[in-house]
């Protein structure tokens, strides 16, 4: 029996987690872009160009590339930023590392397993592991008890009586 491919989302940035952000993790490159552009913008074009170099023109035609792909605001700011200027646009990796970092750690702190972790990601599990064991929780912590087992364990095999613990016949 084969099982169809399974895709796993992918973990873009949207307005409300910019601020989740930790741009003190994120390489210098970028950062420059965040001061001079905002998060919005610079995360967007490091999206939509990371990895390539691009020269800025001194002025904009509406008809540019870049007004297409960024708005013509933030077409405009690039330009009054960087225009003249070839820039080489860091790739988005730092920035996603870190998002689906931040959703693996959600979802463990909100009960699921690793392998749900895993899956939603794109990790694998001894990934989704490491992830969780450097945000503070240990392997036991984070992991659900299967099935009951030691809540079962404790009901039904554990001593319930109160006689005393060793029982010595001689």
């Amino acid at each position: 029996m084969q099982h169809a491919a399974r895709a796993t989302r992918p973990v873009k940035p949207d307005v409300q987690e910019f601020k989740r952000i930790n741009l003190e993790a994120l390489p210098a490159s970028l950062r420059e872009l965040v001061t001079y552009l905002g998060e919005q913008l610079a995360f967007k074009l490091v999206d939509l160009r990371g990895g390539q170099m691009i020269a800025i023109p001194k002025k904009l035609g509406l008809d540019h590339s870049l007004v297409y792909e960024l708005g013509a605001e933030g077409a405009a700011k690039l330009v009054e930023s960087f225009g003249g200027a070839t820039l080489e646009i860091p790739k988005a990796d730092s920035l996603h590392r870190q998002l689906k970092h931040r959703r693996v750690i959600e979802l463990l702190d909100s009960g699921a397993t690793y392998n749900r972790a895993a899956r939603e990601t794109g990790y694998s599990r001894r990934h989704a592991i490491n992830i969780g064991k450097q945000s503070g929780g240990t392997t036991i912590e984070r992991q659900l008890d299967m099935f009951g087992a030691a809540k079962w364990h404790e009901a039904h095999i554990a001593p319930k009586s109160s006689a005393p613990a060793t029982l010595d016949p001689l």
